[in-house]
Formats: C-alpha cells, structure tokens, sequence
C-alpha cells in the first residue's frame, strides 16, 4: 500500500510519536509511506531521523481563508503525484481539510481518523458528524475507551473503529544496567519508587507526593526517584512539593535526559502512573513494563487497556493518594509478587505490543478499508497505484 500521513501538530507529543513511529514501521513491513508535517517541527526531524519520507511545506493550521484555499490545492497536488491508497489524518485540523477535499473533488481515496493521542470525547456536532460519517472510512483509535465515545456519538458501525494500540522499541530494554542514584543516602538496599513523566500537574506529581508522605510513614527506609522535564511545572516546584510532603530527604530528581530511561527504570521496585487525566497512551507505562517492573497506575486513558490485559500491576482511582500509597506498599512488601508481575509484563510487551506488531494491526485495518472502499470510485482510481 502507499500510506499519505499528515499531522500539523507543532510540538511533540504521544499523536506525533504514535505518527511517526506508525509510518516508519509500515515502511519496514514494505509499505509506502509519506508523512505531511508542518515546517520545522521536531515531528519532521523525527521523521528524518528514522528515514521516513516527509513533506513539510505545507502548515495546515493556518486560518488565513486564503492560504486555507491555497492548502487544499497543494493537498491536491500531493493526491494527485503521489497517488495513495488511502490517507490517514493523525490530527484534528487536518482531517477537516481531506474531508473537505473529498466533498470538492469527489475524491474515492479513503480516509482515516487516527485518534492516538487527545483522551477526551470527540465533538459530536453537526459537521463533525458529517465528517466523521459521510467522509470518514476508518476510524484508528489507540484505547476502548475512545473506540465506545466514537461508537456511541457517532453511531458508527463496529467495523469501522479500531483499536490499535502504541507500540514500543524494546531493543533498548532487553537487559538494563540500573544507573547509579545521585542522591544523598541512596543504598543499593533502599526499596525505590520511581515516577517518569513530563512535569505537569496532568501527571499527578502532588497526587504522588501525598502518596510519598503515607509510603514513607510505613515503609521510612524507601526511596523516590522522579524523572522528567520542566514544563508547566519546574524542579524547584517539585522540590517545594517534597518539602510540604516530609519527603524531600528521600528524593531524586532527574530533570535531564541522560542515557537511556531504562537504566533510570531498572533502579525502580515499582512504576508509578500517577496521571490524573489523559495518558490516551502511555509510553512510560510501555517501558516499565518492557524493563520488567511492575507499576502502580491510574485508571484513565488506555491504562486500563494494558493493565487488564494481564496482571501487570495495580489499578487505582485517578486522584486518590491514599489508593496509590496503598498499592505501592503492598507491592513493595512482596518481593514474589513484583517479581511475577514483572516477568508478566515483559513477556506481554515483547509479544503483544512491539512497534512490530502494531504496524500490522495497522496495515490490516487499512488494507481492509482499502478493500471495502475500491468500489465507491475516485477521480484518482485510474491513476493510483496498486501496491
């Protein structure tokens, strides 16, 4: 198949990782793939990296009416040298743009929502659910929980949504090194916590600190160990944090990436997910699990996806620093316990949720929609490829 990704997102985040990583993956299971980014962006120097072909002349978030019409004729353009089977539109701005073109050119190329990366509902309003039900073939969604909104909002039929989930490079998680601790009165012997996540408050980090204070209070030997970087929040805010939890003594914060996360991981006896919202995917959790250790996560997103999936570790209510505390206590007093869940979690990973893997879910779900929508016509059907 020839596989047109396109997503305008800025920055970089778990729907330009989910993109990328789609895209390069299908290229590896002999797919063609071309990814349409904005200029500039760290989604097109990801995209370099890994070898994916890319084209970034075009910012499909410009409101501008003129440059709007402009875009669409360049979008058109790309249809008509590049000539995909199908298009897949990792980003809310750019999916109204193919579906526009569709309704101008009465183009018959299908098209696909992939819905990787915002946790909330789709907006069910009225060109919305134009869009989503005359326009749209599939919909790729990355957890159940958003596969039922867009079942329900949009009385779509069950073949027309897929759940198919993030993957994860496990080459780099086959067998960590635990890197040295930087703190004061880390010993080897210390049972140690860890919490991996951007700082920001969607993370939960004052749902863990109160979380600290009741571990600690049981368990006074244990360690904390917070990786991430400054974003709404900074060191400092986190260091206050600790300080009002009574647990600023036991700390470890690493706001530098340095190495790989799996040797940070590999020092943890257990994973904390401590999100109070969104992780639709989450990555973090993917490598604990790859490093064989087992977590203590919240209950949103797609977590519970991969949680209920095999017993991994334990689920808690987003918020709830009392829960959170309770199932890091039960986990670090039983040392079986980790390690089976642990040994379940990297077998689960290295079997069910490799990028390899995924990408194959993908290409099935598109070659289906390819399949189904070759005899509705298009004005390209004469020129596209057949491969």
């Amino acid at each position: 198949m020839r596989v047109l990704h396109s997503i305008v997102l800025d920055g970089w985040s778990a729907g330009s990782w989910y993109a990328v990583n789609v895209a390069c993956h299908l290229d590896r299971l002999g797919h063609e793939n071309l990814l349409i980014c904005r200029p500039g962006c760290r989604t097109q120097r990801e995209a370099a990296q890994v070898g994916l072909r890319f084209h970034d002349r075009i910012n499909l978030e410009a409101k501008n009416p003129l440059r709007m019409v402009t875009n669409l004729s360049a979008l058109r353009r790309i249809l008509a040298a590049w000539k995909p089977d199908i298009v897949c539109a990792h980003w809310g701005e750019d999916h109204s743009y193919w579906g526009v073109l569709k309704l101008l050119y009465h183009d018959g190329v299908p098209l696909v929502r992939v819905r990787s990366l915002d946790p909330k509902p789709p907006k069910a309003h009225v060109l919305s659910r134009w869009l989503h039900k005359k326009q749209t073939k599939l919909v790729v969604v990355s957890n159940a929980y958003l596969r039922r909104c867009y079942l329900e909002l949009f009385d779509l039929p069950e073949e027309s949504v897929k759940i198919v989930p993030a993957g994860l490079d496990i080459a780099g998680f086959a067998d960590p090194s635990p890197s040295t601790g930087g703190a004061s009165g880390f010993k080897a012997g210390n049972p140690t916590v860890g919490l991996v996540a951007r700082f920001s408050p969607v993370k939960g980090h004052s749902v863990f600190f109160r979380a600290a204070r009741l571990v600690a209070e049981k368990l006074p030997e244990v360690r904390f160990v917070l990786a991430g970087f400054e974003s709404e929040l900074k060191t400092k805010d986190l260091m206050e944090m600790a300080r009002k939890a009574g647990v600023d003594r036991q700390i470890e914060i690493i706001d530098r990436r340095t190495g790989s996360p799996a040797a940070i991981i590999a020092r943890f006896d257990v994973g904390v997910v401590s999100s109070v919202y969104s992780e639709s995917v989450s990555r973090v959790l993917l490598e604990y699990l790859a490093t064989g250790v087992p977590v203590v996560a919240a209950n949103v997103g797609g977590i519970p996806d991969l949680l209920s999936a095999g017993e991994f570790g334990i689920l808690v209510p987003p918020g709830s620093a009392e829960e959170l505390a309770a199932g890091i206590v039960e986990l670090l007093r039983d040392h079986e316990r980790r390690r089976r869940l642990g040994c379940g979690g990297r077998e689960f990973i290295r079997t069910h949720r490799t990028w390899e893997e995924s990408a194959r879910n993908f290409a099935a779900a598109l070659s289906q929609a390819v399949k189904s929508g070759s005899a509705s016509g298009s004005v390209l059907q004469g020129q596209r490829s057949s491969s």
